[in-house]
């Protein structure tokens, strides 16, 4: 297996939501890519258990899905702690889903967002 190397154009058709160039520089995702390889390894010696037999498309699939999750959890309003679970506009009100189950607190970081809990499905195995 080899690293995975980022493919913007790529990234964006795997996660539209960040297609906006503007609002989401190639710069941004390319640090946010690095970061995920930073936490989650990018070679055969990564301490990561990626799984040899699906190869190289796994680990870019794992990947592209931290990029998003860091780059999701980046778009978060301040002091926001997990996914909006419901909004309202009359005397504005917000909730947010604290209530993540898992046994870690890296579970609970992973499923934050749907992109994170994507990582954490994959790397379940």
């Amino acid at each position: 297996m080899s690293t995975v190397t980022l493919n913007i154009s790529d990234f964006r058709i795997f996660y539209p939501a960040f297609e906006d160039a503007v609002k989401y520089p190639d710069s941004l995702i390319t640090l946010m890519f690095n970061q995920a390889c930073a936490i989650l390894g990018n070679s055969d010696d990564s301490i990561y258990p990626y799984d040899p037999s699906h190869g190289k498309l796994q680990r870019m699939f794992i990947l592209y899905a931290a990029t998003c999750h860091l780059l999701t959890l980046r778009g978060m309003a301040p002091g926001q702690t997990g996914r909006v679970t419901s909004a309202s506009q009359g005397s504005v009100s917000t909730s947010f889903d604290t209530s993540i189950t898992g046994n870690s607190y890296s579970s609970k970081w992973w499923s934050q967002t749907p992109c994170g809990q994507m990582v954490w499905t994959l790397t379940a195995p």
